[in-house]
């Protein structure tokens, strides 16, 4: 109750009572003047909507911005490098097998799902010869390695029976891959070149020169009439998959480049390079679009969707980052990651060569991006505390100024 009131209250009782002795009445001599009104509750009411609005709005965005930070993939299965470090992960087209390549030797093809080997590639019998890299062909059937001997060989995914083997004169460097109808392999080699050969029969078709150093990725576009290429000498290039010609030169980076890949419509190109970035090119123009710029070490490997939305990374830094492929943003850090990291066709899940020489499998456990799970509550609660405002508004219109009872101040 306002002070001057308390006094007004104060002094009536003073006062006569009626004949009753119930009411009080107010003194002839009451004086008046310089008593104000108590203000009305109705702004006290408006104040008090309007801080409850804005501190669930406040609490609505605190919620958005944890909800975004938690990493929305879960650890599912863990493949087992016994004792031997994994360079090498992918999965098969169809996302029922993964292919490791390790330093004891050999590939192996595991169960996605139960993790249970399925066949082993012994490109070695001597444990110190390492395979550095293994993919599948399109249709599945068969897979690519490449080994510390310079060798590429091609073998066959059920069986484990060799069939091909792609042998240079200066050798290959760590990495081939098959083109998108599986009848051409491209292998990078450490002759600042790169070569396509014949997947049946290992006859070399074209090489592909203008690198100035060590050559360390080579990859088809997904309509095969493209390749790009990642070298030491801190550029990324651009052929035609038939001619061998150069179309497009990639520069930006500070430091050498370990992958370039395509996005599934082959109108980007993602590189991974030492100087710890991963950058997003225009696959025509040889024009940077995005820097990733999160990982503390060298990132050794990128790689789109099968959707092209989101782009993974593998680093030094012991982290595989998952980003939106159109703006740049981070969206989830998986930990441990020492060399490679993949999406599977769907893109459910990704595979990263761990630093404990096993290679791990994350399973996305909630949809992305999230803005649609949150922005729907979001607006919800937004919208019962503006009907709370306009009732609480309408109803203070019908209180009005409060009033004196009968005989009180300002009686007659």
């Amino acid at each position: 109750m306002p002070r001057q009131w308390r006094a007004v209250r104060s002094h009536a009782n003073l006062g006569s009572m009626s004949e009753t002795g119930d009411v009080p009445t107010a003194p002839a001599s009451l004086d008046l003047s310089g008593v104000r009104a108590p203000r009305s509750r109705r702004w006290w009411r408006i104040r008090f909507s309007l801080a409850t609005l804005v501190l669930a709005v406040l609490f609505a965005g605190a919620s958005l911005g944890v909800w975004f930070r938690r990493c929305p993939w879960a650890h599912e299965l863990t493949l087992s490098g016994r004792n031997h470090l994994i360079r090498d992960a992918s999965f098969s087209p169809d996302g029922r097998w993964i292919v490791t390549a390790s330093e004891d030797g050999q590939a192996r093809v595991w169960d996605a799902e139960t993790g249970a080997v399925r066949t082993v590639l012994k490109v070695y019998d001597v444990t110190w010869s390492a395979v550095n890299s293994a993919s599948f062909s399109p249709d599945g059937r068969r897979i690519v390695t490449v080994s510390e001997d310079g060798t590429a060989r091609v073998w066959d995914a059920e069986t484990g029976a060799k069939r091909t083997v792609l042998k240079g004169d200066a050798g290959v460097s760590p990495f081939a891959a098959f083109s998108p109808d599986g009848r051409r392999i491209v292998t990078a080699g450490e002759d600042d070149s790169a070569c396509v050969w014949d997947a049946e029969t290992g006859v070399k078709r074209t090489v592909l020169k203008g690198h100035s150093d060590v050559v360390t990725s080579a990859a088809f576009s997904p309509d095969g009439r493209r390749i790009v290429t990642a070298s030491y000498d801190e550029t990324a290039r651009v052929w035609d998959a038939e001619t061998g010609a150069e179309c497009a030169v990639l520069k930006g980076h500070s430091g050498l480049l370990w992958r370039a890949a395509f996005s599934p419509d082959s109108r980007r190109i993602v590189t991974a390079s030492h100087d710890s970035t991963a950058r997003v090119w225009d696959a025509e123009t040889g024009a940077e679009r995005i820097v990733l710029t999160r990982h503390s070490n060298p990132v050794l490997s990128a790689a789109f969707s099968a959707d092209g939305s989101r782009i993974v990374t593998g680093s030094w830094d012991g982290t595989a980052r998952v980003w939106d492929a159109e703006s740049g943003v981070e969206r989830a850090v998986l930990r441990p990651c020492y060399w490679r990291a993949a999406f599977s066709p769907d893109g459910s899940r990704i595979v990263i060569v761990a630093a404990d020489d096993d290679a791990w499998v994350w399973r996305l456990v909630r949809p992305e991006p999230l803005w649609g799970l949150v922005a729907v509550p979001v607006f919800w609660l937004a919208l019962v505390f503006a009907v709370a405002l306009f009732v609480s508004l309408r109803r203070d219109r019908r209180i009005g100024r409060p009033k004196v009872a009968n005989g009180g101040p300002g009686a007659a």
